[in-house]
């Protein structure tokens, strides 16, 4: 959080220890870098050293994680995210790969500040979820993959449409509410480029590139057939972190709005296992080594914000090109 911003009022019914940095902003806030926009929720939670950070997946927005949002201020504050192309918000004019959708993810959690970070994310935002831990191992040591795709036996968009409707019939009423309006309120040009990097994104070698330090939940449904369990099964054995896969008997693709217990039981157990938060007041470890120049390298990344940043937009490493970035 920006110094000088004031606290949250009291009297919310929340009991909280001193808080690392500045209180969270109340109500939804927008920040843009360049075509680039994301709204941010910020949460005051029991714990103000620990963070849920929550990752919508493809076309959709903040609003399905609200009662795991909800469930989770028990535990720590909570970051909700609606990313670029969300409803409401503008796509910007190039699609941003899954890369590029973690350097947009990392920006604003580092302008957001809090305590040590659990990200959490669901389908698409599962793989931010993977490329942020493998990115930055030093910022990001615990993640939870709500149905982590795409399964590498199956990775075309025909193959993936039938999993995702036999998938449908299982999802409940509420959760249909909450697609058909989200999708409806982004440009089907947008979700075509998420789609596409979705598929094209290598969620199996990633895993393989995290910390070994790092704790890693992996969720599915048993009804789940875009992520089926031989699938989960092998993104743990090639995962280099501490990984175990958890299956919810009844439970289909999403989860969020069902079965928000099993996601919140996965989430605030792994905030139970990180140290008390320590580093900087923006809430992210303040020694990350070189990797945080590095989020200018992301394909199609985002532009440094104007004034004193932190290091994100620094020249690339040598031997790679910068014409990725967004002007």
């Amino acid at each position: 959080m920006a110094a000088g911003v004031p606290e949250a009022a009291a009297g919310d019914g929340v009991r909280r220890p001193a808080r690392p940095g500045p209180a969270p902003v109340p109500g939804p806030r927008e920040l843009r870098w360049g075509d680039v926009h994301v709204r941010v929720e910020q949460l005051a939670g029991a714990d103000a050293r620990r963070v849920f950070v929550l990752v919508h997946g493809a076309g959709l927005s903040a609003r399905y994680f609200r009662r795991v949002a909800a469930r989770l201020r028990s535990a720590g504050d909570v970051l909700l995210l609606d990313l670029p192309g969300a409803p409401g918000l503008p796509a910007p004019r190039r699609p941003l790969s899954v890369a590029g959708q973690a350097a947009v993810v990392h920006r604003a959690v580092r302008a957001s500040g809090g305590g040590e970070v659990v990200l959490v994310g669901q389908s698409m935002g599962a793989q931010v979820v993977v490329e942020m831990m493998a990115r930055w191992p030093g910022s990001y040591r615990a993640g939870v993959l709500v149905g982590p795709p795409v399964n590498a036996a199956e990775r075309t968009l025909p193959r993936q449409v039938l999993r995702y409707l036999q998938t449908a019939l299982h999802e409940p009423a509420r959760m249909w509410q909450v697609a058909v309006t989200d999708y409806a309120r982004t440009t089907p040009r947008w979700l075509l480029g998420m789609v596409t990097a979705m598929l094209a994104y290598p969620i199996e070698a990633r895993v393989a590139g995290m910390a070994a330090g790092a704790d890693l939940v992996l969720l599915r449904g048993a009804a789940d057939r875009l992520v089926p369990a031989p699938w989960v099964d092998e993104l743990v054995s090639r995962s280099a972190a501490r990984a175990e896969a958890r299956t919810v008997p009844d439970g289909a693709h999403t989860l969020l709005l069902d079965h928000p217990g099993a996601v919140v039981a996965a989430a605030a157990g792994l905030a139970r296992g990180l140290p008390a938060a320590v580093g900087d007041a923006r809430g992210v470890p303040a020694v990350v080594g070189n990797d945080d120049a590095a989020a200018a390298d992301l394909a199609h990344g985002v532009p440094a914000a104007a004034g004193n940043d932190d290091g994100d937009a620094a020249a690339p490493p040598r031997g790679r090109s910068a014409a990725g970035r967004l002007p």
